[in-house]
Parts: structure tokens; C-alpha cells; sequence
């Protein structure tokens, strides 16, 4: 019985009492009557108890219903905010996945990706440009179509590498583009994996380094072509690049002493004070020039240098460019100049000297009087020997002045002055030669007139000095 049917039996049945009450209020006397009112009086009860405890039991179950409803409202509500997340981690991926092919199609460098069978399955605008296949052309089609064929063996290389999850690094090799010409690139690829982490597929950035490596081949051209020993060390002083006049110089070959310490071309002795100048060098770098050096050849012998420095800022840090040129000949020639400075000096000057003051005694009376022919020519011969001395203080100056020994004395002087006593001394010099031998005033060459003549137009001390110098040759 439903709670509606409990509640119409329980009405009717007080409806029953209460005609039964009436009819006994009024004298009614007849027994079924009254049997029927108390028994519906007595019936009350019993339908208030079962009505109770049917709504006690409705209550239980409402309450129940209610803990179900509520439970079924919360998983719904947590159904929902899964929902939600899920959906925000969707959009939040696509987003991420729109910016990242973005990214990927606005690159300046080329970035590859394809499966392990070699099958392109992106391709940006940038590999459009450098290799000059479109997306539509690459895409499907094998990478082979851009790697020439006498290196794929490398490429399979690189495969293997990946497999084992070892991702390659700016490794330089070279790519063809359309056409069939070749280009100089420097690719980094890392695998790309499914999300239970299988290697799947990779992908590749490539940089085009062929502007960069024609660069450095001009470089390396132009540092083997100098004539002076080039090397360059890193900052620590290791040797990175050595040309072939270095090879040449030392005695090593270049597989020896690149890696090495550049004191490996230095002297034992002269390797501390070495690192000392390499340090004050490192902290303050500046274009030096340095001789009196020394280096050591292979077989251990030393050889003087001279050494010019030139720092070069890099990418990986200071490098510094060495020129090194043996200067054994050149010290040798110094000493046969210096020999031969000394030589004049000592050996020359001092009888020069001796011989004018001589003349000059001579011209002067010292031995009594001589003939006016003897006068003039012991006076061409002490101008001349003058002459050879001022040349020979001219060569000793010039070598002080090489060397620095030399001490200028300033002081005022009247320029007239100067220029009138250079004519009165050119003209004296001139004198001695006279006319040429066509009466011009040209001066003649020595030994042009060997007979016993002065010949047409010239006077007899010319002729008598030109006499004097051919008896002395």
C-alpha cells in the first residue's frame, strides 16, 4: 500500500467513526452499528502506526535517495571538471602545437623531420629555400634526394648513432641541393619519440656554412702562402693551427704540434720567462713585435727570431696569430756589416787621415818648397783624400744612426751663410777637373786622353792629376 492509499483508508475509516458516534448521539440502538464505529475508532490507531511507520520507511529511503542523488551530483560535478582539464589541456596542446609548427615555419634555418626509414615528413620554408625542393616535392619523398651518393654511408652512420638516443651536434658534411650542386652545412638531429618513448622518427636543423668554410679556406690559403712562419695558440697556449713554413722552420710536421704546448718550440732556459710574457700577453693583448728571441728545431738546435703577436677575439675565446721568421741570415749579414764598419773604421779611416794630414804638411812647407806643379797636385790629392774621409765618416755615421748610437747636436745657423760656403766648397771641388775635352766645361772622365798630351782644350794640371790617377790604377 502506497502512502496516497494508507492516508484515503485512514479518512474513510474516521469518516465511519464519526457517522457511527453521530447515530449513537442521537439514540440510535441497533449493535452492528456500533460495532462497526468502535471498530473503525479502534482501527485509527493501528492506521496512525502503520502510516508512521510506512513514512519512517519512506524517510529512510528518501534519505538514502538523497545520499545517491548526492553522490551521483558529485561524481558528475568531478566528471565534468575532468572533462574540463582535459579539454583545457587539448586546447592548451593544439596551442602549442600551432605555435610550435609556427615556429618551425618561420625558422631562418632549415628544419627536417622524417621517419627511420628516411621518408620527410616536415619541411619548412627555410629547406624550400636552401635546398630548393617545395614542401609539396619533399614531403613523402626520401632524404636521399639531398644527400650526395659517395656519402650515405655516413648518413647511415648518424642513423645508428640516433637509435642508441645519442643526439649529433653541428656535425659538418655536405647536402645537394636541387640541381645537383653542392653545399657545405652544419646539421644537429635529435630523435623524436613516441609517448611510450620509441624512437620514431628525427628531426634535423641544418645551417648553411659554405660562406663560412670559403672564408676559412681563404684564411688557411693565405696562411700557407705567407713567407713568414704562422701559428696560432688558444688561450691556454696550445698550438691549433700551424702553417707550412712552421713544418719548415722547426723541423716537425703539423700532426706533431697541433694539441702541443707552444713551448715545445721554446728553449728549456727561456721557458719561464716565456710563460710570463704569454701571461702579461693573455691580460693585456695588444699587436706586438719581439726580437732577439730564440727558438728550438726538432734536432735541438737554437735559431735566433723574431716574432710578431696579433690577438684574434673569437667565438671560443682569445686566439693569438704568431709570425715567426728565422733571422739567421739577417744576423749573419749585422755581423759582416759590423765587421766591415770596423774594418773601415780602423782600417781605412786612420791611414786616410794620416795621409791627408801628410799633404797637408807637404802643401804647407814642411819639407821646403815645391814647385807649383807639385803644390797643385799634392792639393788635389789632400782634397781628395778629405774627400774619402768625409765618405768614410758618412758610412760610420749612417751605421750609428741604424743602430741608434748616433748624437744630433742642434744649434742656430745662417742659412745665406751656409748656402754661399756650399758654393765657394762645390766650386772648389770642380776646379781641379777642368774643361772637358771639347772646351764645354764639362769635366772629362779619368783616362780619356792616355797619350803624352793634355789634349785640346784642357790645362796641364787636369791633365797631370788625370795622370796621377791613372798611374795609381
Amino acid at each position: 500500500m502506497t502512502p496516497k492509499q494508507l492516508i484515503a483508508s485512514m479518512i474513510g475509516v474516521t469518516l465511519l467513526a464519526a457517522a457511527a458516534l453521530g447515530w449513537l448521539a442521537l439514540g440510535g440502538t441497533s449493535m452492528p452499528v456500533l460495532l462497526a464505529g468502535l471498530a473503525a475508532i479502534a482501527a485509527c490507531p493501528v492506521l496512525s502506526l502503520l502510516l508512521g511507520w510506512r513514512m519512517a520507511g519512506n524517510a529512510a529511503a528518501g534519505t538514502r535517495m538523497a545520499a545517491e542523488l548526492r553522490d551521483k551530483t558529485a561524481a558528475l560535478i568531478e566528471e565534468s571538471d575532468k572533462r574540463r582539464a582535459i579539454e583545457l589541456a587539448l586546447d592548451r596542446y593544439v596551442q602549442r602545437e600551432r605555435m610550435f609548427s609556427t615556429a618551425v615555419e618561420s625558422a631562418g634555418h632549415p628544419v627536417i623531420s622524417k621517419a627511420l626509414d628516411g621518408t620527410i615528413t616536415a619541411w619548412n620554408a627555410a629547406a624550400e629555400r636552401l635546398f630548393g625542393y617545395t614542401a609539396a616535392e619533399a614531403i613523402g619523398n626520401n632524404i636521399d634526394i639531398i644527400i650526395p651518393p659517395e656519402i650515405r654511408d655516413e648518413y647511415a652512420i648518424m642513423i645508428a648513432q640516433l637509435l642508441v638516443d645519442q643526439p649529433i651536434e653541428n656535425f659538418e658534411t655536405v647536402r645537394a641541393v636541387k640541381g645537383g650542386r653542392r653545399i657545405d652545412v652544419s646539421v644537429t638531429v635529435r630523435p623524436v619519440k613516441s609517448p611510450a618513448g620509441v624512437i620514431v622518427g628525427m628531426a634535423k636543423i641544418a645551417r648553411d656554412i659554405t660562406e663560412q668554410k670559403f672564408a676559412e679556406e681563404k684564411f688557411r690559403l693565405a696562411v700557407e702562402s705567407c713567407p713568414s712562419g704562422m701559428l696560432m695558440v688558444d688561450r691556454a697556449g696550445k698550438i691549433v693551427m700551424v702553417n707550412t713554413e712552421i713544418e719548415r722552420v722547426f723541423g716537425y710536421q703539423r700532426d706533431e704540434l697541433i694539441g702541443q704546448s707552444v713551448d715545445i718550440l721554446t728553449p728549456v732556459r727561456l721557458r719561464g720567462a716565456h710563460a710570463r710574457h704569454r701571461s702579461g700577453f693573455i691580460h693585456h693583448p695588444k699587436t706586438r713585435r719581439a726580437s732577439d728571441l730564440f727558438g728550438l728545431r726538432k734536432d735541438g738546435t737554437e735559431f735566433p727570431v723574431e716574432v710578431g703577436l696579433n690577438p684574434i677575439q673569437t667565438q671560443e675565446g682569445l686566439l693569438v696569430l704568431s709570425a715567426i721568421v728565422d733571422i739567421s741570415e739577417r744576423k749573419r749579414l749585422e755581423r759582416l756589416k759590423d765587421e766591415f764598419v770596423s774594418t773601415v773604421s780602423h782600417e781605412l779611416r786612420t791611414p786616410l787621415t794620416s795621409i791627408s794630414g801628410s799633404l797637408g804638411l807637404l802643401i804647407g812647407g814642411a819639407a821646403g818648397k815645391l814647385p807649383d806643379a807639385a803644390t797643385r797636385l799634392l792639393t788635389i790629392a789632400q782634397t781628395n783624400s778629405q774627400r774619402l774621409v768625409r765618405l768614410v765618416n758618412d758610412i760610420l755615421d749612417t751605421e750609428k744612426m741604424e743602430s741608434n748610437r748616433i748624437v744630433f747636436y742642434f744649434k742656430p745657423v745662417e742659412a745665406r751663410a751656409g748656402r754661399a760656403g756650399d758654393r765657394g766648397q762645390s766650386r772648389l771641388r770642380r776646379e781641379p777637373r777642368g774643361p772637358g775635352p771639347d772646351g764645354s766645361g764639362v769635366p772629362g772622365r779619368r783616362g780619356a786622353h792616355r797619350s803624352g798630351s793634355p789634349g785640346p782644350g784642357r790645362d796641364q794640371s787636369a791633365f797631370e792629376c788625370d795622370q796621377v790617377f791613372s798611374a795609381g790604377r
